[in-house]
């Protein structure tokens, strides 16, 4: 895997993005939210400063990128919150190697935390979709493709149905991944990561994972469902006399069949 910085020369090509709102949201208060209150844009900040993708994802390009970004002299860098892809520019901004049209760069995503599926709302179908079966023996994973006028890379935030595809063979060590995120030069009928001058865009392919909503449970009681999240606080009550409760963790989570359960001790 390449992981050089990026030197005098190389300007991004693009870059993607991962965003969870479990990490990032602070109580009820969105992190992308238009106009959050003054109280908490600290720790909304604060949330930002401290959030990284590698606790949770673990990114790397599969064997025939890595070929390909030889090939073509580009750098792959991890960043905290995703990756990026350096190309070698001349003084206007024009790649020095001309980047093949078919260029399709394919990143495996493993998951690194056994409790990722417990805080990111992902559909029960989809989770055991996961899971090898006769029909597809290696399993499927997910697999996001950036489109033609859009920097989205997931519009629903979450994993569906329709993201999966079989695992392909020999994609990669380590264990089977859980997805591929593909961005391809040219995706059919839209824009390259050029403009019509063969110039570099520089584009922010971003993915925003929603966080979980659980039943929250104490002392036995179902006190109601709740968004999981790591910062603030959520208005959950319980118990005799009535009083706030601390936030539930992915830790004290778990799958029950019928639902997600969060136990609050």
């Amino acid at each position: 895997m390449l992981l050089e910085t990026f030197t005098t020369g190389y300007e991004t090509l693009f870059q993607v993005q991962i965003l969870h709102r479990y990490f990032l949201n602070v109580g009820t208060t969105a992190f992308d939210a238009a106009a959050p209150l003054p109280a908490v844009q600290p720790a909304l900040a604060a949330a930002r400063r401290a959030y990284a993708v590698q606790p949770f994802w673990r990114l790397m390009p599969d064997a025939a990128t890595q070929e390909a970004l030889r090939n073509a002299r580009l750098l792959f860098k991890l960043l905290p919150d995703g990756f990026r892809v350096g190309v070698p520019t001349d003084g206007g901004h024009h790649p020095v190697v001309p980047l093949p049209d078919e260029l399709d760069l394919n990143f495996l995503v493993y998951s690194t935390d056994p409790f990722f599926a417990l805080y990111t709302d992902i559909d029960r179908a989809v989770l055991d979709a996961f899971q090898p079966t006769p029909a597809a023996p290696q399993g499927q994973v997910f697999g996001w493709t950036n489109t033609a006028g859009s920097s989205v890379l997931n519009a629903h935030e979450t994993i569906q149905l329709a993201d999966l595809r079989p695992r392909p063979a020999g994609s990669g060590a380590g264990g089977p991944p859980l997805g591929i995120i593909e961005i391809r030069h040219r995706p059919a009928g839209g824009p390259s990561l050029l403009d019509g001058a063969g110039q570099v865009l520089r584009p922010v392919f971003t993915a925003v994972l929603r966080n979980r909503s659980t039943r929250w449970e104490y002392q036995g009681a179902d006190v109601g469902l709740f968004p999981l999240v790591r910062a603030g606080r959520l208005a959950a009550s319980g118990g005799n006399p009535v009083r706030p409760l601390p936030n539930p963790t992915p830790a004290t989570t778990a799958d029950r069949g019928a639902a997600f359960v969060s136990v609050i001790y």
